[in-house]
């Protein structure tokens, strides 16, 4: 009864926020501009960072809108027991609702959106024509399963409200870091495994940068990793809260080593002062992986960024089975990477202390699952295909993904153009305006008086401004009151309306039953 009222609820939900968003798009107009958004985050992911530093030097304009979600609606249904949310949880929850009137105000004037995971906004919504949706998920690859790949699973999305909430629609290209992951990321986000495109993210570029002075800051932070091996143990999420961590503490020898922990945002856990816990209000997992000499993990991305450092990598899965059948797993770690793969970390700790670690493993591991020789300019590459997302989208210059390198060098052409054409007037793509070469009126293309205009007669404008830039006047038939903003966009859209629906029927019927008018 529980799960049948949320869904009567989330229907509500989901036909007030389109009907809001029916009425946004016909009051704003699109712009030449980039609309990141994340509902994983409170404050600008890496990935996003470095994507909107590189558009800012070009004066592409960007809005931004992180804003965190504490838990999602499946978790209700999933958790019969845990169905009430907290007071936190709550005003969270009613902080994000308003948050998304504004949400939906960007990306109906945004020529490109992008998103780390699924969106509200960009799934749930039906948004402009030329609106193209990026999926530049947060990491390089997935050992786990998640998104689509889920439904099924104990802790998967709940089908229902799966497709209730139109859960990963919309997307135009997918980002992957490996043609190996391409297949699982088409899965994950239910599309076409030719819009994955295995690009790689700008972290990659993060990691390979040297950094002195946020190294010092680490050191000074924390000497004693100047003085031992450095072993960071950094396991993924658990929804139900499980975790080994502690007996990893207990088994390892921190007058040997250095145990460094690093958790999951959603992870909250109390060590004690034996090992290194890093504050992640200071460093990032992806500063701090760049100066360990060993990664532990499970079934985490982190994994890949691991490799990208060519770092000496293990796996501790005590839940193998478990987690198998709870979330379900892509790559195999038993059969891929059997020598460094453990469900009892003392088989991990006997490989430190006998210096056995064979070096080979990460290799074998980066070649079936990342592209290494790729990992020069991702950054720009990826900027690349957002400035195919603003300009190419309008139909200015064709595009070639599987060139994409060579098309690097057109990088500087593209955000030129971008920044010359970023105050001009947008035509309208799907309509078009009418005058006669004997008359000073102009007109909407499906006007009476624009079908008695001659074709030797007639020109064509893009746009009101194109026409009356020239000297003419607007026809008081089709539009006497266009310099009114709300009005014009009342007009526009059903003209757009008759243009798409009806007139389309009418060709149907006429070709179909040889329709006599």
């Amino acid at each position: 009864m529980k799960k049948y009222l949320l869904l009567i609820l989330l229907f509500i939900f989901k036909w007030h926020l389109r009907i809001v968003y029916f009425f946004i798009k016909l009051f704003t107009k699109q712009k030449k501009q980039v609309f990141f958004l994340s509902r994983q985050f409170d404050e600008i992911p890496l990935n996003y960072q470095m994507l909107i530093d590189e558009l800012k030097k070009d004066n592409i304009e960007v809005k931004v809108i992180c804003k965190k979600v504490s838990s999602g609606v499946n978790s209700v249904v999933r958790n019969e027991k845990k169905n009430r949310k907290s007071n936190n949880e709550l005003i969270s929850s009613i902080n994000y609702y308003f948050n998304l009137y504004k949400q939906m105000v960007y990306a109906s004037t945004s020529k490109v959106i992008i998103v780390d995971g699924y969106n509200i906004v960009a799934s749930l919504l039906n948004h402009k024509k030329n609106t193209k949706i990026i999926q530049l998920w947060h990491a390089l690859a997935a050992i786990k399963k998640f998104g689509y790949q889920t439904i099924g699973y104990p802790d998967g999305m709940n089908p229902s409200i799966a497709k209730m909430l139109c859960m990963h629609k919309n997307y135009d290209y997918v980002i992957s870091g490996s043609k190996a992951m391409n297949k699982y990321f088409a899965e994950a986000f239910n599309v076409d495994v030719n819009k994955v495109k295995e690009i790689g993210t700008p972290t990659i570029d993060y990691l390979l940068q040297k950094d002195l002075s946020t190294e010092k800051k680490i050191y000074k932070e924390y000497p004693q990793m100047k003085k031992k091996l450095n072993i960071l143990y950094s396991p993924t999420f658990r929804s139900d809260g499980r975790d080994n961590t502690q007996e990893v503490i207990d088994k390892f020898d921190t007058k040997k080593y250095n145990l460094i922990l690093t958790f999951h945002p959603k992870n909250e856990i109390k060590v004690n002062k034996d090992v290194i816990c890093v504050d992640r209000n200071k460093f990032s997992t992806f500063d701090i992986l760049k100066i360990v000499d060993y990664v532990i993990t499970d079934y985490s991305a982190l994994a890949m960024d691991a490799c990208v450092l060519n770092k000496k990598l293990m796996f501790y899965v005590y839940d193998y089975e478990q987690y198998k059948k709870e979330n379900g797993i892509n790559i195999d770690l038993f059969k891929e990477l059997p020598n460094c793969t453990s469900k009892d970390i003392t088989d991990l700790i006997e490989i430190l202390d006998n210096n056995s670690y064979n070096e080979n493993f990460e290799v074998v591991y980066a070649r079936g699952f990342l592209h290494s020789d790729k990992f020069v300019n991702i950054t720009h590459v990826t900027i690349l295909l957002i400035n195919d997302g603003v300009v190419v989208f309008n139909e200015t210059r064709p595009f070639d993904m599987n060139n994409y390198e060579n098309d690097t060098a057109n990088l500087d052409n593209l955000t030129n153009t971008i920044s010359n054409d970023s105050n001009s007037s947008s035509p309208d793509d799907d309509m078009y305006y009418v005058a006669s070469a004997n008359s000073d009126i102009y007109h909407e293309w499906y006007c009476t008086q624009a079908s008695r205009i001659t074709d030797a007669n007639k020109i064509t404008f893009q746009t009101r401004e194109e026409a009356e830039n020239q000297g003419y006047a607007p026809c008081k038939i089709c539009c006497p009151w266009h310099s009114y903003k709300i009005i014009h966009h009342i007009i526009d859209f059903l003209t757009s309306f008759i243009k798409n629906w009806w007139i389309r029927l009418f060709y149907i019927l006429k070709h179909k039953y040889s329709l006599v008018v």
